[in-house]
């Protein structure tokens, strides 16, 4: 598939360490298919970039995220890739909530 955007557009990820581990997912599609990235995705309109975080955090990994920090803003410029890709990229660092409000909740395990 070939894709060209005029613009850049912006992409929101989550930065996640838990005990001493930095949360990696495997991308699923192409051009990036198989590779370890951040839970990141594209800013959706009218989305804030901190609730965009928690969303992918969310949809790719089933954490509950909550962004604590502004990580690192940086650009990207692809042209390796069917069409040409420019986007500038927020990582949110932060940390996790508990899923169950459960008094026998425990932490996620990787």
């Amino acid at each position: 598939m070939s894709f060209s955007y005029t613009q850049p557009y912006i992409i929101v990820g989550a930065f996640i360490v838990r005990d001493g581990k930095v949360l990696l997912i495997q991308e699923n599609h192409a051009p990036d298919k198989g590779k370890w990235n951040l839970p990141a995705g594209k800013l959706d309109f009218g989305e804030t970039p901190l609730d965009a975080a928690k969303r992918e955090a969310f949809e790719e990994a089933g954490i509950n995220f909550t962004p604590t920090y502004l990580l690192g803003i940086h650009s990207i410029y692809r042209k390796n890739v069917p069409g040409e890709v420019h986007a500038l990229r927020v990582i949110f660092g932060g940390g996790l909530k508990m899923m169950s409000t459960s008094n026998t909740a425990k932490p996620l395990t990787a």
